[in-house]
């Protein structure tokens, strides 16, 4: 693995706190003990300055609730006054307000990834654990919209939503909505608990493929964010996925390196499903260390941060490993063979020479 000089996306989890309380929540925040921890505005706008001068090219502002984070607007700015893209993902409840809203579009976001965990309210407040944030996320999505705000939606495919997709597009399409992501439950390494929801990698897989052709039916852009083996979709739909850039097997962000987490306290994970699990940490001493300080430390062989990723870069199984293949896939989420068996979920696939 050649040296790390710049990064092409950051997430600064900006706070901790969360007004929902989502059983999976990789952050934890759902936890009494993990709300409440927020980045002082001073030391996020000093991170800004920091990845700025890594030449990183777009910043996500994340959570816990990134709205819930009183110097939003201020980080948005400073974001773009640095020449990066801005973006943040929230549940939406507070974009139901304008005010809010305004001020968020004025600061310079490029867009806004809303999540929506049910297509109504029963399912979406029974993940939210919030009676009445189906509707406020609803509002928020509208609110966004009409604000000029550029807006999609994120949809988890868990145990418990997993049989309403499509009726999740459907009510997309009622707001106009032309983006949905969708993401496979993670492995939440932080809360053992916040696992119950996971589901076998190839039911999630069909889940997808199923959401992915109605949504393209009905003229909505459906995109897989979350790395799964690739031999587990349908050969024929594959390279339609594949070509349309809206499914990938890896390298995880993990082994790349290329894309960080921020956390409140200045820790460096590499993937927001390692919350709590710091590579280093970027605040010594009340100050954020020097760019070239952070570098060789990230890319010092004998260093935390190179021998996670070095550890990392490795098939899951040796169905995966096969020479002269055009298919670009590394088995997907490293994380999901800590709670699967790899020689039983990956197919492997068939490759010309």
């Amino acid at each position: 693995m050649g040296p790390i000089l710049h990064l092409n996306t950051a997430w600064i989890s900006l706070t901790y706190e969360c007004n929902n309380r989502c059983g999976w929540c990789y952050a934890a925040s759902n936890f009494r003990e993990n709300r409440g921890k927020r980045m002082p505005l001073d030391r996020a706008l000093g991170t800004i300055d920091f990845l700025a001068s890594l030449d990183t090219q777009k910043v996500i502002l994340i959570g816990g609730e990134p709205t819930m984070y009183s110097g939003l607007e201020e980080v948005i700015l400073k974001t773009k006054e640095r020449g990066m893209r801005a973006g943040v993902i929230s549940n939406g409840r507070k974009f139901k307000n304008l005010p809010f809203t305004q001020k968020i579009k004025e600061s310079g976001i490029d867009y806004l990834t809303i999540s929506v965990a049910g297509a109504d309210a029963e399912t979406h407040d029974g993940v939210t654990e919030v009676r009445g944030s189906f509707y406020e996320t609803l509002g928020g999505i509208r609110t966004a919209c009409d604000a000029g705000i550029s807006v999609a939606t994120n949809t988890v495919i868990a145990s418990g939503n997993i049989g309403e997709l499509e009726r999740i597009v459907d009510l997309m399409i009622g707001e106009k909505i032309t983006e949905m992501t969708f993401n496979i439950c993670g492995v939440c390494v932080s809360q053992e608990s916040n696992n119950s929801q996971l589901l076998p990698l190839p039911d999630a897989v069909v889940a997808f493929e199923r959401v992915y052709v109605y949504a393209k039916s009905q003229g909505i852009r459906a995109r897989l964010v979350t790395p799964m083996p690739i031999c587990l979709f349908d050969s024929e739909l594959r390279g339609e996925l594949q070509a349309r850039k809206l499914i990938t097997g890896g390298p995880c962000q993990l082994i790349y390196g290329r894309n960080l987490v921020v956390e409140y306290d200045g820790s460096i994970v590499p993937c927001t499903h390692l919350a709590h699990f710091p590579l280093l940490n970027i605040f010594r001493n009340g100050n954020i260390v020097p760019r070239d300080e952070f570098l060789i430390e990230y890319n010092s062989p004998k260093g935390i941060p190179f021998t996670f990723r070095e550890r990392m870069a490795r098939y899951p199984s040796p169905k995966c490993d096969t020479p002269n293949c055009n298919e670009p896939c590394a088995g997907g989420c490293p994380l999901y063979w800590t709670k699967f068996d790899p020689e039983e979920t990956i197919k492997g696939v068939k490759c010309q020479k």
